[in-house]
């Protein structure tokens, strides 16, 4: 075999190896629409694994492999499907803003996700519960993505705490507002007002700050 021969079966393996990669991409996120059509279907309360291998059309088997945890492997991305819907909302409209409106964006866009998928919020934040008893919680980068807006705001802000306390408290308070949402305490309309006041009730707990 010659050189030539031998970069040939190199490139034929690593094509075959990426169109392998995005079909397991490509199911994957088929499972995971799969999961959240049925639940916004209002036909279940809980996710099957053997449902949603029906819905998206392939084994049992291809679903315990791409979720091992099973249904609290689900949640879990779903949940991050959120964060990441969010912080591409954020990316695309925080050009032009500064000051406290930087995290008051993303928690918006927080809230705005959770909204549209209300089943699935709650699917979701009823596996995180469960799963908090050890010591994993699902929204937990929630905090963690607060505190990039909170360091950018602190560019033309007075802030009174750290990006990290300041996400902290505002992540504590939204968490308690869609919580009390969760379990049909508040309406969505007041979930939403709540959420959208997390960022100032942080700064107010933490001291006075003045946005500028």
């Amino acid at each position: 075999m010659n050189v030539s021969d031998g970069a040939d079966s190199v490139l034929v393996v690593d094509g075959r190896a990426e169109r392998g990669a995005r079909d397991y991409a490509r199911l994957h996120d088929r499972m995971l629409d799969a999961a959240s059509e049925l639940l916004e279907s209002g036909d279940v309360d809980r996710v099957s694994l053997p449902a949603v291998a029906s819905r998206a059309g392939c084994s049992l088997t291809s679903v315990y492999n791409h979720f091992p945890r099973a249904v609290d492997g689900i949640a879990t991305e779903l949940g991050a499907r959120v964060m990441s819907r969010a912080a591409e909302r954020y990316a695309g409209s925080a050009p032009g803003l500064s000051g406290l409106d930087l995290p008051r964006l993303m928690t918006g866009a927080v809230a705005d996700e959770l909204l549209a998928h209300p089943r699935t919020t709650r699917f979701v934040m009823s596996a995180s519960i469960n799963l908090s008893v050890d010591d994993h919680w699902l929204e937990s980068d929630a905090m963690d993505q607060l505190v990039g807006p909170f360091e950018a705001a602190a560019a033309t802000a007075n802030l009174p705490a750290s990006a990290q306390d300041l996400a902290l408290y505002a992540t504590t308070f939204f968490r308690g507002a869609l919580n009390e949402w969760c379990i049909h305490s508040i309406d969505a309309h007041t979930f939403a007002s709540l959420a959208a006041r997390s960022v100032d009730v942080a700064v107010a707990a933490l001291g006075e700050g003045s946005d500028g």
